[in-house]
């Protein structure tokens, strides 16, 4: 009889030491516990009759600490299977839970699920806790990667629900930037919005700078993938703000080149200018060579349209300054051939327009050396010099004719 006391005390001794490290913080204390408990101590403990339940559970804890998950999940299993029988509703509860995150570590999330609801299921009043929530979070990514968007959604708010019963906020912000993403890829767009506006101020409880931009950065995106281009600046002006405060220029240089973009769909052309300016200033000072280029195709591809433009409401004068502000972009380092070459011809139809045949004359050369020169190169653009310079040299030439054999 003493010895069946001392069992059951010792028994009671581990659970309860057990259950005081069943948190993320005391995870080190829990794998000293676990270390100590040997085989032969396994083997003693489910011998003991008076708590069966407990003593499964127990082992299959130990076998959890051992990584033999298929043992640990055969002891579970039967520790509910007797806590049942027993009506021990709390050992129960617990072994549904031990499942639970077993599976979770595994990655076997649907099973995590279906574990962790059995166990609100037999305890409803049950208190959630930060395991739980992990497998609701990888099923939502996982969907939403697999372009399964209302099975995201499904398990993104299901996060939400129990990340906020906890107080997690940050999971909380989380969940939400991802259940806005599902809803922006299946079109609804205030549904999306909504969402970002939450994990923003998720991220503003947090008091966290970065969170906050993230949240301004994603629902940017939403709104100029939508032409919603003046509630996109607000945004991107929100990310190019924040970037500045924590010092991080190549942040700000990408908001500066959205900003840039968005202007430009919103015909604000100066405003364009500036900001394409300012990345460009940026990937100089940062040293980035491939940001340069994009800045200074963005740049110079405005001029290009804006002379384009001009050309077609027969304004060659304006034209010429905004083809000559693109030779300027295109003429740095390193040298886009293909623009620079437009820019080249763009001048010299110009010029050709408003009567100067010299100065169209070289511009179409100097575009013709371009063109030769990058034999490796196919434009189907590419302007036919040789007949425009032949009509340049006849005074009867008409517009037509230079525009059906040039351009």
């Amino acid at each position: 009889m003493h010895s069946k006391v001392l069992k059951y005390h010792t028994l009671t001794l581990y659970i309860s030491e057990l259950d005081a490290c069943d948190t993320s913080e005391d995870s080190e204390r829990q794998n000293e516990t676990m270390g100590q408990i040997s085989d032969e101590k396994k083997t003693s403990v489910v011998d003991d009759k008076i708590s069966l339940a407990e003593s499964l559970l127990l082992v299959g804890r130990s076998y959890q600490f051992e990584d033999k998950n298929e043992e640990a999940i055969k002891s579970y299993e039967q520790a509910v299977q007797f806590a049942d029988e027993k009506g021990q509703h709390e050992v129960k509860v617990s072994a549904y839970q031990h499942l639970g995150k077993l599976f979770t570590d595994i990655s076997e999330y649907e099973n995590a699920i279906e574990n962790y609801e059995k166990a609100r299921e037999s305890s409803p009043g049950l208190k959630g806790n930060k395991m739980e929530v992990v497998p609701y979070e990888w099923l939502g990514y996982n969907h939403l990667q697999a372009g399964n968007y209302q099975g995201s959604i499904k398990y993104y708010n299901k996060v939400v629900t129990l990340a906020t019963q906890l107080g997690e906020n940050r999971t909380v912000f989380n969940a939400y930037i991802g259940l806005g993403n599902a809803f922006n890829y299946i079109g609804e767009i205030d549904s999306a919005e909504t969402c970002f506006k939450k994990a923003l101020t998720a991220a503003n409880e947090l008091k966290h700078e970065r969170l906050e931009r993230e949240a301004y950065t994603h629902a940017a995106q939403v709104y100029y993938n939508h032409c919603k281009f003046e509630a996109a600046v607000e945004s991107y002006i929100k990310v190019k703000e924040i970037s500045h405060d924590l010092g991080e220029k190549l942040e700000e240089a990408n908001a500066c080149l959205m900003l840039g973009r968005t202007f430009q769909q919103l015909k604000q052309h100066d405003d364009a200018i500036e900001y394409y300016r300012k990345v460009i200033e940026f990937s100089k000072e940062l040293e980035d060579k491939k940001m340069n280029a994009r800045a200074v195709q963005k740049l110079g591809a405005l001029f290009l349209t804006l002379a384009s433009d001009c050309n077609d409401d027969s304004n060659y004068k304006m034209a010429i300054e905004w083809y000559e502000k693109a030779l300027a972009v295109f003429e740095t380092e390193p040298i886009d051939h293909l623009h620079l070459e437009k820019a080249l011809s763009g001048l010299g139809i110009a010029f050709f327009h408003i009567g100067d045949a010299e100065k169209a004359t070289s511009y179409l050369r100097k575009a013709q050396r371009f063109a030769t020169t990058e034999t490796d190169r196919v434009d189907p653009t590419r302007i036919n010099v040789t007949g425009t310079e032949k009509n340049l040299q006849d005074p009867n030439a008409t517009t037509s004719q230079v525009q059906q054999e040039g351009i």
